[in-house]
Protein backbone atom coordinates (compact mmCIF):
# COMPACT_ATOMS: atom_id res chain seq x y z
CA UNK A 1 0.00 0.00 0.00
CA UNK A 2 1.60 3.31 -0.88
CA UNK A 3 -0.05 6.53 1.25
CA UNK A 4 0.93 9.95 0.02
CA UNK A 5 0.90 12.64 2.33
CA UNK A 6 1.07 16.27 1.47
CA UNK A 7 1.13 19.60 3.67
CA UNK A 8 1.65 23.37 2.55
CA UNK A 9 2.34 26.04 5.12
CA UNK A 10 1.59 29.42 4.36
CA UNK A 11 1.87 32.84 6.17
CA UNK A 12 -0.33 35.71 5.50
CA UNK A 13 -0.96 39.44 6.97
CA UNK A 14 -4.04 39.80 8.49
CA UNK A 15 -5.71 43.09 6.05
CA UNK A 16 -5.46 46.73 6.81
CA UNK A 17 -9.40 47.36 7.04
CA UNK A 18 -10.01 51.31 7.78
CA UNK A 19 -11.04 51.97 11.45
CA UNK A 20 -9.75 48.77 11.96
CA UNK A 21 -6.32 48.43 14.37
CA UNK A 22 -5.72 44.73 14.96
CA UNK A 23 -4.01 43.83 11.74
CA UNK A 24 -0.84 45.46 13.42
CA UNK A 25 0.97 44.54 16.44
CA UNK A 26 2.01 46.86 18.99
CA UNK A 27 4.96 47.25 17.94
CA UNK A 28 3.73 48.34 14.39
CA UNK A 29 4.70 45.13 12.93
CA UNK A 30 2.20 43.52 10.70
CA UNK A 31 0.37 40.57 12.75
CA UNK A 32 0.01 37.41 10.47
CA UNK A 33 -2.13 34.47 10.58
CA UNK A 34 -0.33 31.00 9.94
CA UNK A 35 -1.71 28.30 7.91
CA UNK A 36 -1.15 24.41 7.23
CA UNK A 37 -3.18 22.69 5.06
CA UNK A 38 -3.30 18.60 4.54
CA UNK A 39 -5.07 16.21 3.68
CA UNK A 40 -5.69 13.53 6.24
CA UNK A 41 -8.41 10.55 6.20
CA UNK A 42 -9.65 11.90 2.72
CA UNK A 43 -10.98 15.29 4.35
CA UNK A 44 -8.97 18.98 3.54
CA UNK A 45 -7.89 19.77 6.77
CA UNK A 46 -6.40 23.56 7.59
CA UNK A 47 -5.13 24.88 10.94
CA UNK A 48 -4.77 28.63 11.75
CA UNK A 49 -2.85 30.26 14.21
CA UNK A 50 -2.91 33.96 14.63
CA UNK A 51 0.09 36.14 16.00
CA UNK A 52 -0.44 37.13 19.22
CA UNK A 53 2.65 36.94 20.58
CA UNK A 54 2.42 40.93 21.60
CA UNK A 55 -0.33 39.33 24.13
CA UNK A 56 -2.81 41.48 22.71
CA UNK A 57 -5.37 38.87 23.42
CA UNK A 58 -5.11 35.04 23.47
CA UNK A 59 -6.49 33.16 20.72
CA UNK A 60 -6.78 29.14 20.30
CA UNK A 61 -5.72 27.36 16.92
CA UNK A 62 -8.35 26.97 14.89
CA UNK A 63 -8.37 23.41 13.15
CA UNK A 64 -10.95 23.33 10.10
CA UNK A 65 -12.57 20.48 7.86
CA UNK A 66 -13.15 22.27 4.78
CA UNK A 67 -15.95 21.57 2.25
CA UNK A 68 -14.25 22.93 -0.35
CA UNK A 69 -10.30 23.55 -0.86
CA UNK A 70 -10.72 25.55 -3.95
CA UNK A 71 -13.53 27.77 -2.24
CA UNK A 72 -11.10 28.59 0.69
CA UNK A 73 -8.11 29.40 -1.77
CA UNK A 74 -10.18 31.72 -3.74
CA UNK A 75 -12.37 33.09 -1.05
CA UNK A 76 -13.27 31.91 2.13
CA UNK A 77 -9.90 32.60 3.51
CA UNK A 78 -9.63 36.28 2.61
CA UNK A 79 -13.15 36.68 4.22
CA UNK A 80 -11.76 34.60 7.80
CA UNK A 81 -8.51 37.25 7.73
CA UNK A 82 -11.20 39.92 6.65
CA UNK A 83 -13.69 38.45 10.11
CA UNK A 84 -10.90 38.56 12.32
CA UNK A 85 -9.50 41.81 12.08
CA UNK A 86 -13.38 43.10 12.48
CA UNK A 87 -14.03 40.82 15.40
CA UNK A 88 -11.18 42.35 17.31
CA UNK A 89 -9.00 38.89 17.23
CA UNK A 90 -11.94 36.75 17.32
CA UNK A 91 -12.94 33.83 15.08
CA UNK A 92 -15.57 34.24 13.06
CA UNK A 93 -17.40 30.89 14.29
CA UNK A 94 -20.72 32.01 11.87
CA UNK A 95 -18.48 31.46 8.61
CA UNK A 96 -16.65 28.39 10.19
CA UNK A 97 -19.97 26.58 10.00
CA UNK A 98 -20.80 27.59 6.00
CA UNK A 99 -17.02 26.62 4.79
CA UNK A 100 -16.56 23.56 7.45
CA UNK A 101 -17.66 20.33 7.87
CA UNK A 102 -15.82 20.21 10.93
CA UNK A 103 -14.46 23.17 13.38
CA UNK A 104 -12.38 22.93 15.92
CA UNK A 105 -10.09 25.08 18.80
CA UNK A 106 -7.38 23.57 20.41
CA UNK A 107 -5.65 25.38 23.38
CA UNK A 108 -1.81 26.08 23.39
CA UNK A 109 0.13 23.82 25.22
CA UNK A 110 1.30 25.89 28.52
CA UNK A 111 4.40 27.28 29.06
CA UNK A 112 7.00 27.46 31.68
CA UNK A 113 7.26 30.89 31.97
CA UNK A 114 10.41 30.62 34.58
CA UNK A 115 12.17 28.57 32.40
CA UNK A 116 10.57 29.66 29.04
CA UNK A 117 9.82 26.03 27.44
CA UNK A 118 7.03 23.57 26.95
CA UNK A 119 7.18 20.19 29.06
CA UNK A 120 7.24 16.98 26.74
CA UNK A 121 3.68 15.84 29.02
CA UNK A 122 2.41 19.12 28.23
CA UNK A 123 3.94 18.53 24.08
CA UNK A 124 1.85 15.00 24.17
CA UNK A 125 -1.25 16.17 25.44
CA UNK A 126 -1.51 18.91 22.66
CA UNK A 127 -0.34 16.15 20.23
CA UNK A 128 -2.96 13.88 21.67
CA UNK A 129 -6.12 16.87 21.73
CA UNK A 130 -4.81 17.53 17.81
CA UNK A 131 -5.30 13.81 17.20
CA UNK A 132 -8.56 13.53 18.75
CA UNK A 133 -9.57 16.47 16.51
CA UNK A 134 -8.81 15.17 13.53
CA UNK A 135 -10.05 11.60 13.75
Amino acid sequence: MCLEFWWLFKLHKLPNIQSHSKHIKTDGSPRCVAEVSFQFNRQNIVILEVDTSDNKKPLSTRVLSLKDMNEWNQTDRAKVLELVVTQCLRWPKGIFNNISFKNSTLNHPRINTIEQEISHQELIGWASRMFNILL
